[in-house]
Parts: C-alpha cells; structure tokens; sequence
C-alpha cells in the first residue's frame, strides 16, 4: 500500500461508524473518508482512507472498513480490482465484526453492479436499526444512484421515488445532521424543479460545513438550476476558493475542473464578462498532462474545460466574426494522442463548423455558412458513428460523451436557425426542448445568457 500524499486535513464535521478498532486516528480517518465518500469528493476520500491504512499498518491491526472506502473511492477499475483484492487479504487477517461483514458484503454488492440490491440491503438494516444512520444514508444516495431519476413527464421513477421519501423522512426527524441536510439536497441536482426543501437544507449545509467545498458546490447548483444565478455565483466562488485551497494532492484534479467550470459559467450567464474571462483562463490553464491524472478526469478535463469557449459562444447573441472566430480557434489547446482522439476531434470541428456558419451568416455569406451547416451535420454523424468505441473505453467516458453530443446537436441547431431564420420561432422551441437540466454537480452543457430562451435578436 502506497503511502499517504501530503494533504489538507480539512475542518470537517464526520459521521460517526462502529469500527472494530481501538487506535482513535485510523478511526477518526476511516470516517473522515466515508463522510467525503458520501459528499462527493473522491480524492479527498482516498487520502483519508490511506491515512487510516497507513496508520493501521504500523500497529500491525488491519481497519477492514478503510480497505472497503479505498476500493469505493478508487476512480479506475483496475485500482478497484487491487483495492478490493486488499480487503479481502485483511478479511483473513482479522476477525470482522457482524456490522462490518455486513457494510462490506453490501459495498461488495454495490461493486458487482447491483446498485438497487444494495440500496434495499441498506434501507433494511436502517429499518431495524433505528440509530444506525450510515446504513440510512446510503440507502439514500444508492436509490438515488439506481434508476434514470425522472420520467420524461418530470415524475421520479421508482427508485428515486424511493431516495426522496427516505430523506424527507431522515430530514424531518434530523434537520440538524449535517449529512441529512446535503442528502436531502443532494438527491434533486437533476430534478425538472428543485424544491424549497432542497434548497433550504442545501443552505444548511454549506453553514455546517463552511470550510468544505461540497455543500456550497451542490448550494450554488441548485440555486443556478432554479435560475437565482446572481445568488449562484457567491457560493459556487467559496466552493472554487476552497478546492483550490485545498488542492495540494493533485493538481488540476477532477473537483477542482468542476468548480472552475461552474463558476465560469455562472459568471457568464450573469455577464459578469470580466471575471467569466479570468475563470475560463484558468480553466485553459489547467494542467493536462496525461500521466497525472485519471481517465476520467482526463476524459472530462478535455471534454468540457478546452471547448468551454467553444461552447460559450454558441448562444451569445455578439455573433462572432470570422476573423474573431479564428482568434477564438488559436486559444483551444492541441488534441492529445488518446484513444479517444478521433471522437474528440469530430466533436471540435463540429462546434467549429457551426460556429462558422453563424459568423458567415453574419457577414451575408450565405453560400459558405451552408458549406459550414452541411460540415456540421457531417461530423456531428460521424461523432455519433463514434458511440459504440467510445463506450468500450469504459464508464468514465459516459457522461463526457452525453453531453458533447447534446453540445453537436444544439450547435447544428443553431446554425439552422441563422443560415433558415423562422418568425414562427420554430428553432427557439426545438433548441430549448434539446437543451437539457445540469446534471451530477455539473453546469449546463451549453452555458447561456438567459438559460430559458434561445434568441437571435
């Protein structure tokens, strides 16, 4: 087992875990891994976690439960593979107490792919367990995790149902948990419409935990979803200021690219221009370097902060020139050699395509803004054809690739919609209903000035 990286130990309320350990600092550790587990932060997780292995290691006493949160928070399948081969190593080396067997038999369930079968597993154990409120919260994100969340008439499917009832129960007999308060919030990032539950206990969690960067993260989302992005902004700041304080493991880390590209979006949506500037040369700048990171933070990293320009002037009324489009195209950095190369590079040349034939447009050049359309729609196909190698990559690559076909689709809508401009506002109806709700902590996958209404005036 790796050593412990140097990191913050951040000022954090903890859930408390009955562990079969007498050392107070793997304890301590282990709970503070699980609590980050829970609000989302992986990275910091794993620090935790080796701390409490490390610990443990020198007093030769295995904590099986810090084994079980590393092969959890592990990002990659194969450090899954080795963290789970780990745990079942000090499974023989130790004697497991009945609650412990029974968190890792479930987590190991999890990890098998059956989310729902886990979340019942969970949810019957808090039933009759009343004080055992770990068990209780995982019920509640694993049901929340189990299903597509909402029909396409805005009505959770079961097992968000399910989540919802769980934690306005767990939210009305425990306001004042700090883990029951971001739950509850946490379970409507991509509901049709955020409650003011949602938003009420997101705003008690980010006053219980002010020095965390989750809850004032999943706050600021929240508020942006409901369309209060002047109140967005402070909180989705404090998150940025306090990952960046905070991030001394890895730099250009996953958390961190989220909560620059929020903000930058945030601060463009309200026209704050100057800041929103500022932020997205950050986001440019921030670390690339293929051996440093993740695949899925690389995957995102790409995917979403190096076309946020791009993307942020797909519905910008200031039609952009073509000599300033070509500005715009120098300040993108190169396409690294990755496997998944080809699909991003039709992914680019798509927004770029379409990018020109509003500029064209702009400058009555009819006859190439269709030569630049008809180059949209050509590789906005060829990304799709592009689908099923993408997806054999593995399950990082999922959501990067949702959201940039959703970005080709409305690209090559709006170039549609400049070079065949409708008075019947055909194309302000068809764009809006493309556009989809952010989702998982994640801003809009097109940002816009006024995120309701599509307009070329």
């Amino acid at each position: 087992m790796a050593e412990a990286e140097s990191a913050p130990a951040l000022p954090c309320p903890t859930l408390s875990l009955p562990l079969a350990t007498s050392n107070p600092a793997v304890k301590h550790e282990t709970e503070l891994g699980f609590t980050n587990l829970l609000l989302g932060w992986e990275e910091q997780a794993c620090y935790h976690f080796a701390c409490a292995i490390e610990e443990a290691e020198k007093h030769g006493q295995p904590c099986l439960m810090s084994y079980c949160g590393m092969m959890l928070a592990a990002s990659e399948n194969a450090a899954k593979d080795a963290n789970r081969i780990a745990l079942l190593e000090a499974l023989n080396h130790s004697d497991a107490t009945p609650i412990e067997l029974f968190y890792i038999n479930t987590f190991l369930k999890l990890l098998e792919g059956d989310i729902a079968g886990a979340a019942i597993d969970f949810e019957a154990r808090a039933a009759k367990y009343k004080r055992d409120s770990f068990s209780r919260y995982w019920a509640i994100m694993l049901f929340h995790c189990a299903d597509v969340g909402y029909d396409i008439l805005g009505r959770p499917e079961q097992y968000q149902a399910r989540a919802l009832q769980l934690a306005e129960e767990q939210y009305r007999t425990s306001p004042q948990d700090f883990l029951t308060c971001y739950l509850r919030a946490y379970i409507e990032e991509a509901a049709p419409e955020v409650s003011e539950q949602a938003l009420e206990s997101a705003s008690r969690a980010a006053e219980m935990m002010p020095e965390h960067p989750m809850p004032s993260l999943l706050y600021g989302h929240l508020l942006y979803r409901s369309k209060q992005i002047e109140r967005a902004i402070e909180p989705l700041k404090k998150a940025n200021h306090l990952v960046v304080l905070n991030d001394t493991t890895r730099e250009g880390n996953r958390l961190r690219m989220i909560s620059s590209l929020y903000l930058a979006t945030a601060l463009w949506t309200n026209r704050d221009d100057k800041d929103a500037l500022q932020q997205e040369q950050v986001l440019l700048k921030l670390p690339h370097d293929i051996e440093s990171q993740s695949a899925s933070e690389m995957v995102l990293l790409r995917w979403e902060a190096h076309t946020f320009p791009l993307r942020k002037s797909l519905l910008n009324k200031e039609v952009l020139g073509v000599k300033e489009l070509r500005t715009l195209l120098k300040t993108l950095p190169p396409l690294e050699e990755t496997q998944d190369k080809e699909a991003l590079r039709h992914y680019r040349e798509c927004l770029k395509a379409a990018l020109y034939a509003r500029a064209r447009m702009s400058n009555n050049d009819k006859k190439h803004a269709l030569q630049s359309l008809k180059l949209a729609k050509e590789e906005l196909a060829a990304f799709e054809e592009s689908m099923d190698s993408i997806f054999r990559l593995g399950p990082e690559y999922y959501t990067p690739w949702y959201r940039a076909k959703e970005v080709c689709q409305i690209a090559v809508l709006i170039a549609g919609a400049e070079v065949y401009p409708d008075p019947d506002e055909f194309w302000k109806t068809v764009i809006n209903s493309t556009i989809r709700p952010s989702t998982m902590l994640l801003p809009p996958s097109v940002p816009m000035r006024d995120i309701t209404t599509f307009s070329r005036e």
